[in-house]
Formats: C-alpha cells, structure tokens, sequence
C-alpha cells in the first residue's frame, strides 16, 4: 500500500481549485493554462488507457473542454458540437434491436410507455437525434422543439442509465443554447473534432460486422443504450499447489457488457500463486440465444487489441 493514488489525486485538484481562485480575480489566462494539467492527464486516462464504459462521458468532458481552452469562438463551436454529439448518439441505434424494438422486449418493457407506443417512442428518438442539427434551425418554433425534446430526453434517461451521464449532458446543452441558437462557419478545430468522430464511429463497423457484442474495434466510437445483454462469465481458478476454484458472474443490463471489461476484472487474478485461469464468457444479445463467444484455457496469456478482432473472441460461438 502506497499514497501514490492520492498524491495523483491532489496533483490534478490543486491546478483546479488555483484555476478558480484566479478565474475570480480576473486573471483569466492563468486561469486557463492551469486547466491544461488536469486536461492531459483526462486524455492519458481516458484514451489511452482505454476504459470503453466511460468513453461517451469523456467525449461530453473533453471535446467542450478542448473548445473552451482553444477555440478562439468557443460560443459558437459549442453550439455545432452538441447537435454533432447527438447525431452520433443515432449511429449506435442503426440496427434492429432498437429500430425493432427488440431491446425493450420484455414484460417490463419501456419504463413509463405503454406497449403500443414503445416503438413509435424509439423511431422518434432514433429521428430527432438523426436530425438534431435543427437546434441550429432559423425557426425557433423548431429550434425550441428540439432544445426541450432533448431536455425531456435526459431527465427521462435518469430511470434507465442512472445520473452519471445525464448530469454532463444537461448543463452542456442549457448553458451552450441559453443564449440562442444563432450561428456561423465553424473553427477548424470542430472540424478536426468531427472528422475524428467520423474515424472512431465508422471504425468498428470495417472492424467486426458483430462488434456490439464482441467488443472489438469500438474502443473510442460513442456508447448509448444500443442493447439488452444477458452475460454470464465463468472462471476457473487452478492454483499452483493443484487446488482451484470457480466463479461466476452474471449480468443483466442495458450497458455495454463485452469480454475485454470482465477479462480486465479477471487478469487482476493472475498473481503468482495461479497456475492459469480458464474461462468462459456467454452472451445473449436483445433477448436471443446464449452464445458462447469466449473458452480459452488461461486468461492470463491473452492479449486484447482494442481496435481490431481477437482470435479468441469468436462472435458466431463456439
């Protein structure tokens, strides 16, 4: 045991709390470059030690955050950026489980809806963040229609993914649209934003035709509820000294459960009393047949590329 995660910790809340300090005395530019540190180190965290679960909250942090500190129109990029950020969101959703209504297929169905307009409710928001650069439209009638759809959408999303997101999301949008909607040309910085999310998002689809159940080669595309998965992970533990031990973990939720996040959890158990690891990972996606699409001897010998396919991750089964 060590302080070195704490000592990290202080590290990056002293540039933070300065940062303020001077922002309030007017110093604005001190104010600004003390904000780099901490913009850094989110970047190292979050895009290069991949962590896939947090991506869409880091995309929500650090696109407006590289806009405020670097775009010399900051208003106005913003304002591209959040439609952008929306019309992404309506990517992950090309396919049938939610154009189908496969998703919400469950006596439970969709929180709040009856069942006869669960579908409908799913094209509608398919359709308005497909087409959510109307934030941007001359109407305000149309501009006003979006802005409080989108607001609706967020409180709504509290019941099936929790505050975390939401609560990034929210201020984001209220505060770039509170003083209207008018815009013009763009920085170049927004454009190498979106063309880096075209990249990203097009990406797994070359990558793995499966790759929403995989995992492979969608380290950096946008995560939104695109699925209902049911997992089930089975290790078994065979100790050097001939004893082992098996466990299993079950899953059932909307969020993005593939093999890389329970290998991850996994490998901090090959230690050197462990002889290997064997393993099974079972997936069913949007209510259909388990598959199994990981059984490998030792876990502990594997590699994960996440930006390409991995021999033992077999998306037909095995």
């Amino acid at each position: 045991e060590s302080y070195d995660t704490s000592i990290f910790y202080f590290t990056l809340f002293v540039p933070l709390v300065f940062s303020v300090y001077f922002y309030l005395n007017g110093k604005q530019k001190i104010a600004l470059n003390l904000l780099i540190y901490p913009l850094v180190m989110e970047a190292l965290f979050g895009f290069v030690l991949y962590e896939n679960s947090l991506i869409t909250c880091l995309y929500y942090q650090f696109f407006p955050c590289l806009i405020f500190l670097f775009s010399k129109d900051f208003k106005n990029d913003l304002k591209w950026l959040v439609p952008l950020f929306y019309f992404f969101a309506s990517w992950i959703k090309l396919d049938s489980g939610w154009l189908l209504g496969k998703i919400f297929a469950t006596p439970l169905g969709l929180p709040l809806f009856p069942n006869f307009l669960m579908l409908p409710a799913m094209w509608l928001l398919f359709f308005m963040e497909l087409t959510a650069f109307a934030l941007l439209s001359k109407s305000q009638k149309i501009h006003k229609f979006y802005l409080y759809f989108f607001f609706s959408l967020h409180f709504y999303a509290f019941i099936l993914t929790g505050y975390h997101f939401q609560i990034m999301a929210l201020p984001l949008v209220y505060f770039t649209f509170r003083d209207g909607n008018k815009v013009h040309k763009p920085s170049p910085l927004f454009f190498v934003l979106a063309v880096y999310l075209v990249v990203v998002n097009l990406l797994p689809h070359i990558t793995d035709s499966n790759f929403k159940s995989t995992g492979q080669g969608d380290a950096l595309v946008f995560d939104m509820v695109d699925a209902h998965r049911h997992v089930i992970s089975l290790i078994t533990i065979v100790e050097k000294n001939g004893s082992s031990r098996t466990v299993r973990k079950r899953s059932l939720a909307f969020e993005k459960q593939v093999p890389y996040k329970f290998w991850m959890q996994h490998k901090k158990l090959c230690t050197e009393d462990v002889k290997r690891i064997g393993w099974t990972f079972e997936q069913a996606m949007n209510h259909g047949p388990m598959k199994k699409i990981v059984d490998v001897e030792d876990l502990c010998t594997l590699k994960f590329d996440p930006f390409f396919k991995n021999d033992w991750i077999k998306a037909e089964g095995f």
